[in-house]
């Protein structure tokens, strides 16, 4: 036998990235019931395709995209029309009220586009599903700004959830105009009453000392001092990620020059104030030694404005429906939204203009003091009277 000599040792390398699959599946942890192989699953408010049958409690596979023919109710289908997944649909060959597909948008959950026409009577559509179409059950589609976080799931516009799905902040556009962002509900919220933010920027007149690579200019950290009152509880507490999504800006101190950065991570503080260590979205021009600092905490944690009831607070959204303290969800900045009406609105000629009363509710413009201050909720969109109380459908200003 030949000898080649002692075995070559391969250093251990460590990888930037690894191959997990081809991208169009994702996993489910299934329900109280079992899913049949071929079965069409809602994850969210989005069909997918069950290859394999899943049982009761037991985590599972879907197909995210790919082309399917799917049974269809006794609706005309031609090619390219947007294909519905109807839970409660009766297919033309099977159990009624069993779930069907057809061309028809209300009631339905947008699964894809047809490949194929199909008429009344075929039992069968060819569908290719799109990916991600974040639908929700109406006649308007939008169109959501930001992923599914990693273990959520898509959340409908009217759901609120215990779990966080999306960034803080995240944008939903709907077709005609309407605009929502994704919120925190620091208290209970009532979608009759403007949503707030109502917490004060954890603030430092200089810099704590910053410590090894921490703080220095082309860095991409900084360390704060949160205070014994700060933080969303007022305790001095700062959880994980609590402060992702707001922003800090470094050197407003006088005659220092700001750097305004977005937070992508925060260190933990127990209680009681302490430091914590931002991590920033850019890199700092210079060092964070000596200079002023001031946080602001994600400007998407709100509460009602009706129960915090202050002169000091800017309205920044109406949700979407009412909402469990602590949950998740949305609220509306732009387009048409009803709002209570804190006295008669635009009762005087050519008065549309609308401001927010302290308590969340809206006044016409003309009826309060110009000196005194105001934020613009919007105009009115309905006509008004010179005499009748008018709660009004608002065209909501408070995004561009």
């Amino acid at each position: 036998m030949a000898d080649y000599g002692p075995t070559p040792t391969v250093a251990t390398e460590t990888f930037q990235a690894e191959y997990i699959d081809e991208g169009d599946t994702i996993d489910f942890t299934n329900g109280g019931t079992a899913v049949k192989a071929g079965q069409i699953v809602m994850f969210g408010v989005q069909p997918m395709f069950a290859p394999h049958a899943t049982p009761a409690s037991v985590k599972g596979t879907l197909k995210t995209r790919g082309r399917l023919r799917v049974k269809k109710d006794t609706s005309t289908i031609v090619v390219c029309d947007a294909i519905y997944w109807h839970t409660d649909g009766s297919p033309v060959v099977g159990d009624a009220s069993s779930g069907a597909a057809n061309n028809v948008a209300v009631g339905g959950y947008l699964m894809g586009q047809a490949t194929k026409s199909a008429a009344t009577g075929v039992a069968t559509v060819e569908v290719k599903l799109l990916e991600n179409v974040n639908i929700l059950r109406g006649s308007y589609p939008y169109a959501t700004y930001g992923d599914v976080l990693s273990g959520g799931a898509p959340q409908g516009t009217r759901e609120q959830s215990e779990t966080q799905n999306y960034a803080l902040g995240t944008k939903r556009e709907y077709a005609d105009g309407r605009r929502f962002r994704y919120i925190k509900a620091r208290t209970a919220l009532e979608p009759e009453f403007g949503a707030c933010y109502a917490a004060k920027t954890i603030t430092q007149a200089v810099a704590p000392t910053q410590g090894t690579g921490i703080g220095l200019a082309a860095g991409y950290t900084v360390k704060i001092t949160v205070g014994a009152t700060d933080g969303l509880a007022g305790n001095g507490a700062i959880a994980a990620a609590e402060l992702v999504g707001g922003h800090v800006v470094i050197g407003n101190g006088s005659s220092e020059h700001p750097e305004n950065r977005l937070i992508v991570g925060n260190t933990v503080v127990a209680a009681n104030g302490g430091t914590s260590i931002l991590t920033l979205d850019e890199p700092l021009v210079e060092n964070a030694v000596g200079r002023g600092v001031e946080t602001l905490m994600n400007r998407w944690i709100l509460s009602d404005m009706n129960v915090t009831q202050s002169a000091y607070v800017t309205a920044r959204g109406m949700p979407a429906r009412r909402m469990t303290i602590n949950y998740f969800g949305w609220a509306q900045t732009k387009g048409p939204c009803w709002i209570t009406s804190n006295s008669n609105t635009c009762n005087s000629a050519g008065d549309r203009t609308l401001v927010f009363a302290s308590n969340g509710s809206v006044v016409s413009s003309d009826d309060i003091t110009v000196e005194s201050g105001f934020q613009i909720a919007g105009k009115a969109i309905d006509m008004s009277g010179s005499t009748a109380s008018n709660a009004p459908f608002v065209d909501l200003e408070l995004e561009s």
